[in-house]
């Protein structure tokens, strides 16, 4: 039982970002569940002549006024605030559009005997209209939504209102409504939680959990972007563990695998959080450095291969150090691509190498 009501928590503890997503995902298929709904709203038009031929007369200015409540309401799908200015309109449309359909079984005869089971299609709708929304926004809604016209009758908006028929009706239509909405927030965390377990492993070096190439390439390429709009700088470093095939010869491939884990721990402890830490292949890697210039980028290097240079590295009880060489390059122009950024990165590498390992060197 403790994990079911732990389960349950955590479908209601739900991340802004996850939030946004299920918002985009569900906009559309949502938007057009309502047209339905609207539409059969028209249907329930002729059902008010079948019940009252009479009083259905009387019902046709109530008829209109509650479709053009419903296609108001519906702009919600399209408005750009995706939160407060959405559910505004979804509780404008609850409030108005239910108190138009009291009304007009107010006007029939019978009307609360033979249509109160048309609040079912409120029920309908909010288990998978909603499903755009937190579970929280979710049962909070579907709760109001049967218990606003108890409210508006009590408050003496209704007139003849059957309370207890209405309840014993509605009520159990509600709590299932509530349960659909739960299995559907359940499905719809669990997709999301294979999607981003899916992003992360494309995304993510199997061995060291730093970005791979692949996604360190499209992150350049949007640095690149978002560094000609603004036009701000920012920065790259190329690494190389120095001589580290002597580890690997000396006390094996596992020792090897372990110790490139630590150095990517270290390195992303140097850095920002804002800095992507990416495998290259084998003991090649590169930081970039968002928001950075040249001197920002050579001070939080040198930090970095400081940090290397004093840690000691005991894996399965062999102990010993480590080293990097390290290029960094600055992107101050509009014209060095992301071909001409690796390449002066890894030129100023070779000269950290060259000029004895173990050292920082700029491209400029």
């Amino acid at each position: 039982m403790l994990r079911i009501a732990d389960h349950i928590r955590n479908l209601f503890s739900e991340s802004p970002e996850y939030l946004d997503k299920k918002l985009e995902e569900h906009r559309f298929s949502s938007g057009v569940i309502f047209a339905i709904f609207v539409a059969t709203a028209v249907i329930l038009w002729l059902w008010d002549y079948v019940v009252d031929p009479v009083g259905a007369e009387n019902t046709v200015a109530l008829r209109c006024s509650f479709l053009f409540c419903a296609f108001l309401s519906l702009i919600y799908k399209f408005a750009k605030n995706k939160h407060v200015l959405m559910l505004t309109y979804i509780v404008f449309a609850v409030v108005i559009g239910e108190t138009i359909f009291l009304k007009i079984l107010e006007r029939l005869e019978n009307g609360f005997v033979y249509g109160t089971g048309g609040f079912l299609f409120w029920m309908f709708l909010s288990s998978l209209v909603l499903r755009c929304f937190s579970l929280r926004v979710n049962f909070s809604l579907t709760f109001f939504t049967v218990a606003f016209p108890h409210l508006l009758a009590l408050a003496g908006g209704v007139d003849g209102f059957m309370h207890g028929y209405y309840a014993v009706f509605i009520w159990p239509g509600a709590f299932t409504a509530m349960m659909v909405q739960l299995v559907l927030a359940q499905s719809d965390m669990q997709k999301h939680k294979t999607e981003v377990a899916l992003e992360r492993a494309s995304n993510t070096d199997a061995l060291t959990g730093a970005s791979n190439r692949r996604h360190f390439m499209g992150l350049l390429r949007q640095e690149i972007v978002r560094s000609d709009r603004f036009d701000h700088n920012f920065s790259l470093m190329s690494l190389d563990i120095d001589h580290f095939k002597r580890i690997n010869d000396k006390y094996g491939h596992p020792t090897g695998d372990t110790a490139l884990c630590t150095f990517v721990e270290i390195c992303c402890q140097s850095v920002r959080n804002i800095d992507t830490v990416s495998r290259l292949g084998g003991e090649e890697f590169a930081i970039l450095l968002p928001e950075t210039d040249i001197d920002g980028a050579m001070a939080m290097a040198e930090r970095t291969r400081a940090a290397i240079e004093d840690t000691l590295f005991d894996i399965g009880g062999n102990e010993f150090k480590l080293t990097t060489s390290i290029g960094v390059v600055c992107r101050y122009s509009k014209d060095m691509s992301e071909e001409t950024l690796i390449k002066l990165a890894d030129s100023a590498l070779y000269q950290a190498k060259t000029d004895g390992r173990n050292k920082v060197v700029s491209s400029l």
